[in-house]
């Protein structure tokens, strides 16, 4: 199927780190397709809380002012350079959000390729171009709109639980009968929970309130236990508590940083993980964190999860289609003349699941 290739593309930019203001559309040209170039008509894009970070200038790592921003999206494949080989003309694709990271261990040059604000413009336009190496197909069974919720919340949540290569030996990975105790109903942690079920684990999920669709969404992925933070500040005691001779659980996922790394410590067991993921913003009060006697005195592992190499994007995916796990998109998606609405929609905390902006 041939494709009409329009001259000039719409695209948001991220002109400053001074809020919402700084999120600009512009009109631009499309370049010419390098030799090992896919260019891609986007057709979703998904928020993280690193966007908002971002914009806000509460990001810890270097950003690239101006820049395409967001990190996931999905879209088909409407032209090739002459020397592509993996894709072709009306494939459905993602991009890792590291683009060189292929397999292996991370470092510094590779988090500095990251999408949407590193060294690669993002998705937030209608269409992007990617070298080859850095693409996967997207699952069979799922839409372009879900398929934008994998290649930050959804790698996060498989790296944080099964590792790479790299960290097998130093992180139990996830098996049968362990306990994991989520936070949220951010799109890493549904993800977690998601996949932490179909592994045979149990998940205690810590959420904002004690009833509603929140509560009733994390019940149906499979969650045992919900505690609402608002009402039990000490919810790591509680969900230690819960654990079978209150040994504590086997595996935290850590979404909120400084606020809430100090509950996490207090949840898991001797020689269990916790694994962040993220942060939230800080509300002032958090200190320093958690002291290091916290974690040595019962042989805790903390890990700093940085997203995921391609190799693991791909293991996702195949994971996703063989067990037919399908994303959670928030029920309200917004349109690409939206983006703005969409970002302030994540700021304040209306979501349960992804937040995603449809492109056409």
């Amino acid at each position: 199927m041939a494709y009409r290739i329009p001259k000039t593309s719409a695209q948001w930019a991220v002109v400053g780190q001074n809020g919402l203001q700084d999120l600009q559309l512009q009109e631009v040209t499309i370049p010419p397709l390098g030799d090992h170039d896919c260019l891609i008509k986007v057709e979703a894009v998904s928020l993280n809380f690193r966007d908002i970070a971002i914009i806000r200038n509460q990001y810890p790592l270097p950003v690239n002012i101006p820049h395409i921003p967001t990190s996931d999206g999905a879209g088909t494949v409407v032209a090739v350079g002459a020397r592509v080989k993996s894709f072709k003309v009306g494939d459905k694709v993602s991009a890792t959000i590291t683009p060189i990271h292929l397999a292996g261990r991370i470092d510094f040059e590779k988090v500095s390729s990251t999408l949407g604000g590193g060294g690669t413009d993002g998705w937030l336009r209608q269409y992007a171009t990617y070298e080859e190496q850095g693409l996967v197909p997207i699952p069979r069974n799922l839409s372009a709109i879900q398929a934008s919720a994998l290649p930050g919340a959804g790698i996060s949540a498989w790296n944080t639980l099964y590792g790479s290569e790299n960290t097998s030996s130093a992180v139990t990975r996830i098996k049968p009968g362990d306990i994991v105790l989520t936070q949220g109903t951010g799109g890493v942690s549904l993800f977690v929970i998601q996949l932490a079920v179909v592994a045979g684990a149990t998940v205690i999920a810590t959420t904002s309130t004690s009833s509603g669709k929140k509560v009733e969404l994390l019940k149906s992925l499979g969650v045992k236990h919900v505690i609402n933070y608002n009402e039990d500040k000490n919810w790591g005691e509680t969900a230690k508590r819960l654990t079978p001779n209150g040994v504590g659980v086997d595996h935290v996922v850590d979404v909120g940083g400084a606020n809430t790394l100090d509950q996490s410590l207090k949840a898991v067991r001797f020689e269990g993980t916790v694994s962040v993921v993220g942060f939230l913003a800080d509300d002032g009060n958090s200190g320093s964190g958690p002291g290091l006697m916290s974690t040595l005195a019962r042989a805790i592992t903390v890990r700093g999860v940085l997203g995921g190499s391609k190799l693991q994007l791909e293991e996702l995916n195949r994971a996703v289609e063989r067990l037919d796990l399908k994303p959670v998109i928030d029920e309200k998606v917004f349109e690409f003349s939206e983006a703005r609405e969409a970002y302030q929609y994540l700021m304040e905390g209306r979501h349960v699941g992804k937040v995603v902006i449809k492109v056409e």
